[in-house]
């Protein structure tokens, strides 16, 4: 029998975050560009903008809104682009039955508290649970609680399923409850 499991964790460098990267920075470009012609009404001279946008755009009140719009968007894209660099959130779930010993490791952003590790003992843990939340935006999360009841989040799954098989496997393999709660 395995004595020791890892589960590996992605982090910011999913797909979903490159697409939203590229049409974030693209529209706040885009929206920026838009609001800044406006205030000089150079829509005219440029080809490319006189195919596409609306010459009667005012600077005061669309230019500037689009300008602030774009900006924001610019700067949303810049935490999203060093959240996949510094991979955030990735890292790995460790269930060590020779040391008796679970480590949960994740990377956060740059600075004293980086690296995150918790250690806990198999024997301080209590149970595996699965909450469940449906709806319009589902969410499915993986806990492991600990006698005094503190509950450590080990895992988020997207799909039902496979979260079920995650825990059930979990707790099969450090010799604890399963608990399911539906909110």
């Amino acid at each position: 029998m395995k004595k020791i499991k890892r589960d590996k964790i992605v982090g910011a460098g999913k797909i979903s975050n490159y697409l939203l990267l590229i049409i974030m920075l693209g529209g706040g470009i885009s929206f920026f560009i838009v609001g800044f012609l406006s205030y000089f009404k150079a829509f005219e001279h440029i080809a490319l903008f006189s195919r596409f946008v609306n010459s009667d755009i005012r600077f005061i009140p669309q230019g500037i809104t689009m300008i602030f719009y774009g900006t924001m968007a610019i700067c949303l894209s810049i935490y999203i682009y060093f959240s996949i660099y510094y991979d955030i959130g990735a890292g790995y779930n460790e269930f060590n039955l020779i040391s008796k010993k679970v480590v949960v490791f994740r990377k956060g952003f740059p600075g004293k508290n980086r690296l995150i590790k918790f250690v806990l003992p198999i024997p301080h843990l209590k149970s595996v649970k699965v909450m469940a939340r449906g709806g319009i935006n589902p969410k499915y999360e993986v806990f492991l609680y600990t006698k005094n009841l503190s509950r450590i989040p080990i895992g988020q799954v997207f799909k039902l399923s496979k979260l079920e098989y995650q825990a059930s496997e979990i707790a099969t393999f450090l010799g604890l409850a399963f608990e399911q709660y539906n909110l």
